[in-house]
């Protein structure tokens, strides 16, 4: 722009042209009272930022931002040469190649007039002055097609209003989503408030919105305020393709006005292009509504209703949602379903003393129950917690009253094994040279040197370390599962902490078992190390000794499931009362490390009868071989029959949903199938398009 400053003016600006810049100065609010035109020349480039889906672009010639009044854009070309003005902050185009001001404003002011003649149904004359047209009568030169008229004229004939029909043609179909978004607002609030039986009524009023919106949508007014033109001329299909080859279509009325027209119309290879017709187009939008006699929309849509289908797409997704929200919400649909139906007949309080009178008259779902007596922990499959496998153990969340106990086998290993187990072969005794370091350390000092001091330094002393190597080989020749992965893994923990006087490295087992019964001869077979590391190694032994036990157990798994018989178990997972003399640890906290005093322990449980207490709700019943069995709910803060009925009504909601709306879409599809096909057949049957 400075640049440009410093040129020198070729001329000023005469009265007509900045007459014709007055709009745009005063639009843009920029000032060239100078009235100095300086020449301008070079490549054409359009840059901007978008955000927030606005943008801001700029338009620029030869580096110098302009701007481009009336049609100037369309004169642009690779190399523009132009005359412009300049103002503040930019130049305002003048001449831009074959583009003048003067003429751009006449093309404009002829543009806005041809405009305001088509809204009024008006037509324009050769001389540019827009008259009234009126319908032609029979009596008229003009009243059939063999009339003496150019091919490209366009002729008024008259203006009408809209029909409803044709007003339903260019208004938005309701695709149900402000329903769907109260129905998902609806199953939301039902899926938060879960747990409080009273707060799920919240939902009523979103769904009942979204009952009431679809009929309001079906009972909107169309407004037939519009206007139709009523015409004679050509229609012309031009045919045109951008520079990345994508080819776009444009129908134009005579030589200028795009229209459009309904796809059916455009798709059937009825219309002969160019050729003169007789039509009625809307004013707002210029969409073809009529092509003579028997191609009129009104007609069409009495006869053929258009089908729209797509408020039941977006309304069967909704319901969808709501079916996985309640299935996510509920532990067990069907014995939501179940204690829901049993609670409609009542309920009442069982305090049987007996499992016999129990199962003699079984609770239902809904009764509340208060018991209190012996029983045995029941025997269940307990995934082990580092996942090697499942095995047998008793579970003290559910017992069996009033059955037989069973005994549980005792499990022996072949003593190599058992020794591996143990592991009594690792001792340790206190490190003196760590009691040293510690009394070196200033008394209270907690800095951080000294805390990762005191934690990573040895502070005991591994002995007898020849007698692990012993014992895990004896361990392997008795048939010890995983030997080759134990002596590995047992490589790796020692290795790189045992010193020898050998430079051999000890990266595998025979050199290590070489190692250090070498240093055993010399009594010196021991290794500084932590106390965690010597439990490490005793965890690490042990959880490949219980591999064999591990392989007994589960060999038993369906011995031991099938002998428990008789009585009634009580499943209450959270809060069954329990006591027993034992430690009834969660089964779920047992692995490999200590499947064998785990097993001892449910030896223990297993053969003797342990207090329990229960107080709760029945939620599910059910009689399998084993016995009848009764899920209790015992927590005193929820309400599980108001929960079943609300995940029950939920359920039924959502299928409902789902049934009707994929019922209705199903038949709206075939429906606009056949509209479709018995469509194109009558418009092979109506007379050709633009006749009267």
């Amino acid at each position: 722009m400075q640049a440009l400053r410093g040129t020198q003016p070729i001329r000023t600006l005469d009265d007509d042209e900045r007459q014709a810049m007055e709009p745009l100065r005063r639009a843009h609010q920029v000032n060239f009272v100078s009235g100095q035109v300086f020449r301008l020349s070079g490549n054409y480039l359009r840059h901007g930022i978008s955000t927030n889906g606005g943008e801001t672009m700029h338009d620029t010639i030869g580096g110098v931002e302009v701007l481009l009044p009336f049609d100037a854009a369309s004169f642009l070309d690779a190399h523009n040469e132009a005359e412009v003005v300049i103002t503040a902050k930019h130049a305002v185009v003048v001449r831009l190649n074959g583009f003048h001001v003067l003429e751009g404003q006449r093309r404009q002011q002829e543009q806005n007039a041809q405009e305001q003649a088509w809204e009024a149904g008006q037509a324009m004359t050769t001389a540019g002055e827009p008259h009234s047209g009126e319908r032609q009568t029979p009596d008229s030169p003009f009243a059939d097609d063999s009339r003496d008229v150019p091919l490209d004229t366009v002729e008024m004939l008259s203006q009408r209003r809209e029909t409803v029909e044709e007003a339903e043609e260019g208004t938005f179909s309701d695709k149900g989503f402000i329903a769907a978004w109260f129905w998902l607002l609806g199953f939301m609030v039902l899926y938060l408030t879960s747990g409080q039986p009273a707060w799920p009524w919240l939902a009523i009023p979103f769904m009942a919105v979204a009952i009431w919106l679809p009929r309001r949508a079906a009972r909107k007014a169309v407004d037939t305020s519009g206007s139709v033109n009523q015409l004679h001329g050509p229609l012309n299909l031009i045919m045109a393709s951008d520079q990345h080859g994508k080819v776009s279509t444009h129908l134009l009325l005579g030589e200028s006005r795009q229209v459009g027209m309904p796809d059916h119309w455009l798709q059937s290879g009825r219309i002969a292009w160019g050729q003169s017709m007789h039509m009625d187009v809307r004013t707002r939008d210029s969409r073809v509504l009529g092509l003579g006699r028997g191609w009129s929309l009104t007609e069409e849509q009495r006869r053929f209703p258009r089908i729209r289908w797509g408020r039941h797409i977006t309304l069967l997704g909704a319901a969808l949602i709501g079916l996985l929200l309640v299935s996510l919400n509920s532990d067990s649909l069907a014995k939501d379903i179940n204690l829901a139906r049993f609670s409609l007949f009542g309920s009442e309080v069982r305090t049987d003393s007996s499992a016999a009178s129990l199962q003699q008259n079984p609770p239902r779902p809904g009764d509340h129950i208060q018991l209190q007596g012996l029983a045995h922990c029941e025997l269940a499959l307990a995934e082990l917690s580092d996942s090697a496998g499942l095995v047998v153990l008793p579970d003290c969340s559910r017992m069996r009253w009033g059955g037989q106990p069973v005994t549980l086998p005792e499990l022996a290993l072949p003593e190599p094994i058992a020794h591996l187990q143990r592991a009594d072969f690792l001792e340790s005794v206190e490190d003196p040279m760590a009691r040293m370091m510690d009394a070196m350390l200033p008394r209270g000092e907690n800095s951080i040197e000294a805390i990762l001091a005191r934690a990573n330094r040895p502070n005991v002393i591994l002995i007898g370390m020849a007698r692990m190597i012993d014992a895990v080989e004896a361990a392997c020749e008795t048939g010890l599962e995983g030997c080759q992965a134990l002596q590995t893994e047992l490589v790796g923990t020692l290795g790189a902490h045992l010193d020898t006087d050998s430079s051999t490295p000890l990266n595998s087992w025979p050199v290590l078992a070489r190692e250090v019964r070498q240093l055993a001869e010399s009594d010196d077979d021991h290794m500084r190390t932590r106390k965690e590391r010597i439990h490490a190694l005793r965890s690490i032994m042990r959880a490949y000794a219980n591999r064999h036990l591990l392989q007994q157990l589960q060999t038993l798994t369906p011995q031991l499931l099938s002998v428990q018989q008789g009585g009634v178990v009580l499943i209450a997972p959270h809060d069954l009362q329990v006591s027993t003399n034992a430690e009834a640890d969660d089964p779920q906290s047992t692995d490999m490390t200590n499947l064998s005093e785990r097993w001892e322990q449910a030896r223990t449980l297993a053969a003797h009868a342990v207090p329990f207490a229960i107080n709760g709700v029945v939620v599910d019943r059910h009689d399998d071989a084993g016995g009848l069995r009764l899920e209790v709910d015992t927590a005193t803060d929820t309400n599980p029959v108001g929960i079943a009925w609300v995940n029950t009504l939920w359920l039924l909601l959502a299928m409902t949903l789902v049934i009707y709306h994929a019922m209705w879409l199903y038949r709206r599809i075939r429906q606009a199938r056949a509209r479709t096909r018995a469509l194109a057949e009558d418009m092979q049957k109506r007379p050709a398009p633009g006749g009267i």
